[in-house]
C-alpha cells in the first residue's frame, strides 16, 4: 500500500503522549472539531497505546478485510440474493484503492455496504425503529469517514427510493425518512466545506477528463490489477461470469429486484463522464470499487446457490487471498531485508527528506516504497519531508513550506550526471533536513546531496537504498 507508511506516521502523531522522545508535537501540530477522514485514524489511534501505531494501522486493515466479505454477503441477502455472493469479495480486499492506500474510502465503502442493508430491512418492516437508529448512526459514521462516498452512497439511497416508489405506488413516507436519514452522512461534510477557503481548495480549479477509450481501458486497472501476473483478473472475471450465468435459471424479475443492477450500470456510466483528475484529486478511477462491492447484489433473485456454485465462489475467494497472501510476502521480506537496518541507524527525532527515484517493488505494480521513510519517522520520530493529508494534520510553521514539498531538483543521481544534466541546487534548499533517505535504480550509485561537506556526512548502503545524514540541520 503506497500510503500506509504515511497512515502509519499520522497515527503516530495523534496518539503520541506528551514529552514522548519522539517530539512529533515539535514540527506538527493537530487540528480538530468537524473533520473528514477522521474514522480509521481515530479507530486505530485507540488501539496504538496498546499495539503501536504500525500494528494498530494494519488490525484496522485487517477488520476491513474480515467484514468485506460479510457485509457484502448480508447486503446480498438484503436485496433476495443469496449470501454466498459475498465470499468472493475477499479476493479483492486490496483492490486498486486500497493497494494505493485509499484506506478511508475502502473502510466507507464497507460502511455503504452497512447502509445498503439497513435500507433494505427497513423497506421490509423489519425492526424498523432500530433500523431507522442504525441507519441514522451509520450514516453519521460515514460522513466522518470519507466525503466522496458519503455523498455517493446519499445519492444511491435515494436513487433506490425513487425506484421503489415508482414500482410499488405505495410507501413514499418511508422512503423519505429514508432519505432523510440518511442525510446525516452530508453533515460532517457540509460544516466542513462551509469555509470559503477549504471550498476553493477542494473544488477550485479546472477538471480533466479521459475518453470513453481510454477509461475502458483502465476498467480492470482501476478496479483490481495491484500484483503482477493475471490471477486477479482471472478472478474478477470468473466472478462476473457466475453472476451473469446464475441468470440463466431465473424467472422474470420484477424492476424492484433489479434495484441493484440498476446502480452498477449507473455507476459505470458516471465513471466513464466522470473527472479523471480534479485538483489532484482522482475521481472517475475511484467508482469502480463500488461496481465490485454491488456486484454480490446483481446476481440474479431467489435462485439457491448449489453445492458446485459455492464451490466455486469459495474458490474464487481462495484463490485471491493466497495470490494476495503470496506477494505480500514477498513485498514484507524486501522490505525488511532493506529498510529495517537503515531504520535501525536513523537518529531518534530526524528531520528526514525522502528522495524515492525508484518507489516500485518486484511484489507489486504499484509504487508501494514511494512513502517508506514515512514509517521509518513513525518509529523514530521527528519530522518528514512529504506534506500529506492537509485537512487533518500539517507542518507547523517553523518548517518553511517550499521544504515540506517533494521536489525533483533537490537531488543529482547518476542517471542525471550519465545524461549530462546536473541540477544545482541553492544549498540552503537542505538546510533544514539533516536525513535523507534515497532509493535510486539498481544499476545507478547514489551521490550525496549537493551543498552537504562530505567530511560531516554519514552514508549507509543497502541495496538500492542510502541513508545519507550529517550532524544537525540549521533551523530555517
Amino acid at each position: 500500500m503506497t500510503d500506509l507508511p504515511l497512515h502509519v506516521l499520522e497515527v503516530a502523531i495523534w496518539a503520541e503522549p506528551e514529552g514522548a522522545p519522539t517530539g512529533f508535537f515539535q514540527w506538527y501540530e493537530s487540528a480538530g472539531a468537524w473533520l473528514p477522514y477522521w474514522t480509521t485514524t481515530v479507530l486505530a489511534g485507540l488501539a496504538s497505546p496498546l499495539l503501536g501505531p504500525d500494528l494498530a494501522t494494519r488490525s484496522v486493515l485487517a477488520l476491513y478485510a474480515l467484514f468485506l466479505p460479510i457485509l457484502g454477503g448480508a447486503a446480498a441477502r438484503a436485496f433476495g440474493r443469496s449470501g454466498w455472493w459475498g465470499v468472493p469479495l475477499a479476493a479483492f480486499f486490496i483492490e486498486s484503492n486500497l493497494a494505493w492506500g485509499l484506506l478511508a474510502w475502502c473502510v466507507s465503502g464497507a460502511l455503504m455496504l452497512a447502509t445498503m442493508v439497513l435500507v433494505a430491512r427497513v423497506e421490509r418492516g423489519e425492526r424498523v425503529r432500530a433500523g431507522f437508529v442504525g441507519l441514522g448512526a451509520v450514516s453519521l459514521v460515514l460522513g466522518w469517514t470519507h466525503p466522496q462516498m458519503a455523498v455517493g452512497t446519499w445519492g444511491l439511497v435515494g436513487l433506490l427510493q425513487v425506484a421503489r416508489v415508482a414500482t410499488r405506488r405505495d410507501g413514499w413516507r418511508r422512503g423519505a425518512a429514508v432519505v432523510a436519514t440518511s442525510t446525516l452522512s452530508l453533515v460532517p461534510t457540509a460544516v466542513w466545506f462551509s469555509s470559503p477557503a477549504r471550498a476553493e481548495e477542494a473544488f477550485g480549479g479546472v477538471p480533466s477528463f479521459a475518453g470513453a477509450g481510454l477509461a475502458l481501458h483502465h476498467l480492470l486497472d482501476n478496479s483490481v490489477d495491484v500484483w503482477p501476473g493475471t490471477v486477479e483478473r482471472w478472478c474478477l472475471l470468473l466472478f462476473v461470469g457466475l453472476v451473469l450465468g446464475s441468470w440463466a435459471r431465473a424467472s422474470r424479475p420484477s424492476l424492484e429486484q433489479l434495484r441493484p443492477n440498476l446502480l452498477v450500470a449507473l455507476v459505470l456510466g458516471v465513471y466513464f463522464v466522470s473527472p479523471w483528475n480534479w485538483n489532484g484529486q482522482s475521481i472517475a478511477q475511484r467508482l469502480p470499487y463500488i461496481v465490485l462491492l454491488l456486484l454480490p447484489c446483481c446476481a440474479a433473485p431467489g435462485v439457491v446457490a448449489s453445492r458446485t456454485l459455492r464451490f466455486g465462489l469459495l474458490g474464487i475467494a481462495l484463490l485471491g487471498l493466497v495470490n494476495s497472501a503470496a506477494h505480500i510476502r514477498q513485498f514484507d521480506a524486501e522490505a525488511a531485508a532493506t529498510l529495517e537496518p537503515l531504520a535501525e541507524v536513523t537518529p531518534v527525532g530526524a528531520r528526514l527528506f525522502p528522495a524515492v527515484y525508484s518507489p516500485h517493488s518486484y511484489a507489486a505494480r504499484i509504487p508501494a516504497l514511494l512513502h517508506a521513510g514515512a514509517w521509518i519517522t513513525a518509529r523514530k520520530g521527528g519530522v518528514y519531508g512529504f506534506h500529506y493529508n492537509r485537512l487533518t494534520s500539517h507542518h507547523r510553521p517553523v518548517v518553511p513550506t517550499e521544504q515540506t514539498l517533494k521536489g525533483p531538483d533537490y537531488f543529482w543521481s547518476g542517471s542525471l550526471a550519465a545524461g549530462g544534466e546536473l541540477l544545482v541546487v541553492d544549498p540552503s534548499t537542505l538546510a533544514f533536513w539533516d536525513t535523507v533517505l534515497a532509493r535510486y535504480p539498481e544499476d545507478y550509485q547514489p551521490v550525496l546531496p549537493l551543498g552537504w561537506p562530505p567530511d560531516e556526512v554519514g552514508f549507509m548502503q543497502v541495496g538500492s537504498w542510502a541513508l545519507i545524514t550529517r550532524e544537525g540541520g540549521t533551523s530555517p
